[in-house]
């Protein structure tokens, strides 16, 4: 593979990738019954 190819594919494991960080950080603060009986909010 390219060394373009690489950086394409570096960039979309970010991209794809730090969302589900994020989800895992904000879940550890909150416990189960505030996720199970919060409202949503959309």
């Amino acid at each position: 593979m390219s060394v373009r190819g690489w950086l394409l594919f570096a960039a979309m494991s970010a991209i794809w990738g730090i969302p589900y960080l994020l989800i895992k950080v904000a879940v550890e603060g909150l416990s189960v019954p505030v996720l199970v009986f919060a409202p949503p909010r959309w």
